[in-house]
């Protein structure tokens, strides 16, 4: 039995080959070629592209990702505080390879040799086209998503795959994410607080207050299978494809309310002006699309689940102060993004509706 690596640099041509050769069957390889400079997961990991040569050609990849859990101690403590390998081993297991989500396919995980969590082996998809969430999306993509979200909500609104043991359920964030808001609240003040309205700081010790009560209200309304993660950075285009988008970064999937991801796409992959100018269509986009397996979700319905989920914000940036580090990247993205949140709170009449948690 080959050692499984620790990281990128530990991956070993025997071990690969025997889980490659274990999973597409007829294949063998004969040489691989890591590559560490794809960039990483951030807080939660890292990931490498592996590219693979084999003795005679197949319909067998080019190439694997290979993801790995964070070695720090203090990440994978938070990581293991809000279930995020657990839930993304558990998607790709069960959900991935079935086409949900149009998401990478898996081929296989084994557990890492230090922390036990999972390493995963998914599709690579190099391909793909990309988009920027410092950029954000433009409104032809944009359609895209809304059809996309529809599909994958609309297939499990109110499914059985919903009951399942391996799959959490959103109201779960409010206890497996109150230690990180509590820690996180100070830190998001120190470092993040001035790029955001003098209104949306002063409600910050109200909205975390908030975060969970919030989530068990969204958690008694219609349910799906939600990515909960679902911005731009997360999303690759198979332009080749009749439906090209590819959802990926499943470590927050969970049970939730379908106006989340619609929400949580338009907050980080558009500006304010882009939100002004386009979120009405959009969501009339995802309300057609969704229509076609759900008929009775109303744009009343849609519009209030948004309001319900944009007060989890101020948890959720209280959250980020405790796992972002301040530097020069995260403070872009920060800057770029509060604003695009922050409108979405006017937009939904949002302050008004967090009084009745309080």
């Amino acid at each position: 039995m080959f050692a499984v690596p620790n990281s990128a640099n530990e991956i070993t041509f025997d071990w690969l080959k025997v889980a490659i050769e274990d999973y597409f069957k007829g294949c063998r390889l004969i040489d691989i070629d890591v590559d560490t400079s794809i960039g990483d997961l951030g807080y939660l990991g890292s990931i490498c592209r592996t590219n693979l040569t084999y003795q005679e050609r197949g319909s067998w990849p080019d190439s694997v990702i290979i993801k790995f859990p964070a070695t720090d101690e203090s990440v994978l403590k938070d990581a293991r505080q809000m279930g995020a390998y657990r839930t993304e081993s558990n998607f790709y297991q069960n959900l991935a390879n079935q086409g949900v989500g149009n998401a990478p396919r898996f081929y296989g995980s084994v557990a890492h040799p230090a922390s036990g969590e999972p390493i995963l082996l998914i599709e690579d998809l190099e391909r793909h086209r990309f988009v920027s969430q410092t950029e954000g999306s433009n409104h032809e993509d944009s359609m895209l998503v809304m059809r996309a979200l529809a599909k994958l909500h609309g297939e499990h609104w109110q499914s059985p795959v919903l009951e399942s043991d391996w799959l959490g359920d959103i109201k779960d964030w409010g206890t497996n994410n109150k230690p990180l808001i509590e820690s996180g609240l100070d830190a998001w003040v120190g470092n993040y607080s001035h790029f955001s309205p003098a209104r949306f700081n002063d409600r910050l010790n109200q909205g975390a207050a908030a975060y969970a009560p919030v989530l068990n209200k969204l958690s008694a309304r219609a349910c799906t299978l939600m990515h909960g993660d679902a911005h731009i950075r997360n999303l690759a285009f198979d332009d080749k494809r009749d439906d090209p988008v590819r959802l990926f970064d499943w470590q927050l999937t969970c049970r939730g309310p379908a106006a989340y991801d619609v929400l949580y796409f338009f907050v980080n992959s558009f500006s304010p002006e882009d939100q002004d100018a386009y979120a009405d269509e959009l969501t009339a986009i995802y309300l057609a699309s969704l229509s076609e397996f759900v008929p009775d979700y109303s744009a009343e319905a849609l519009q209030r689940d948004m309001a319900y989920c944009s007060l989890t914000f101020w948890g959720f940036f209280s959250l980020l102060g405790n796992i972002l580090p301040p530097n020069e990247a995260t403070l872009e993205l920060v800057e770029t993004t509060l604003p695009r949140y922050t409108n979405m709170l006017d937009r939904l009449d949002s302050y008004q509706l967090l009084d009745d948690f309080n």
